[in-house]
């Protein structure tokens, strides 16, 4: 969502498709002096979920300089360069450039690999693991107390390694989890009726990870249904009807 003052906008917050909650963002102190001192009371919103959706809102006409803080605070941006440095921060582009095509998301193929750490890291690691522990054995009683020494550390490090990558990628999986339990108590504040709203704390950080994926119209009822029958995340998931992507997880 932008705020646009005269022939400039900025970010106001940010608002997920297929829900009706909007994630403010603060105004700068330069924002605020936009709207004080250039068009006080002008300001419109609009939202940008779509590549065209982003350069139509912007078009307003060749080379008139817009302003977006955040990351690029203190620069000045003409229309076309603005949208393709918020398509690349918000991760709209892959890294040739180019829009990056996504499938719509479903139950089925939500779930993902992360190239990096599924198909490089942890075949690395478990391999150097793997050959370190051959080494020590084959050389063992036959090597100087030296080389059984040093084989034993490489065998050490190797398993070091690997469950470092492995507590790494947990420790940002819980984290996530935090946040999106966080996320969820604040969007079932706003969207439940009592009395399930009163009921909030007792859904699982499980549960509520979960419901992230179900639409407002259908939460209501998905609630009730966890809390009486104490669904898992899984269970949950497959309940769902309308699915409410999630492109932002870890």
């Amino acid at each position: 969502m932008f705020h646009r003052y005269g022939m400039r906008y900025y970010l106001a917050g940010l608002k997920l498709e297929n829900s009706g909650i909007v994630y403010g963002s603060p105004p700068s102190s330069f924002a605020k002096g936009i709207a004080g001192a250039e068009c006080p009371g002008n300001g419109r919103s609009f939202a940008c979920l779509r590549q065209n959706d982003l350069g139509a809102a912007l078009a307003d006409g060749p080379g008139n300089p817009v302003w977006f803080p955040g990351p690029f605070s203190g620069q000045t941006y003409h229309n076309a360069a603005l949208r393709n440095a918020l398509l690349d921060w918000l991760g709209f582009y892959d890294r040739r450039g180019s829009m990056a095509e996504h499938k719509p998301q479903t139950f089925a193929n939500h779930t993902r690999f992360d190239p990096a750490f599924h198909f490089f890291l942890i075949p690395v690691f478990a391999a150097a693991l793997i050959f370190s522990l051959i080494h020590f054995f084959a050389h063992f009683g036959h090597s100087s107390w030296r080389g059984n020494v040093h084989a034993f550390f490489l065998m050490v490090l190797s398993a070091a390694l690997l469950t470092l990558a492995f507590k790494t990628r947990l420790y940002s999986l819980k984290v996530q989890d935090r946040i999106i339990r966080l996320e969820e108590r604040l969007r079932l504040t706003q969207i439940l009726p009592e009395p399930l709203r009163s009921r909030i704390p007792e859904l699982t950080e499980d549960q509520l990870c979960g419901l992230r994926f179900a639409c407002d119209a259908e939460l209501p009822k998905l609630v009730e249904k966890a809390l009486h029958e104490r669904l898992t995340r899984r269970q949950i998931k497959q309940a769902i009807q309308n699915w409410r992507p999630d492109c932002w997880r870890v």
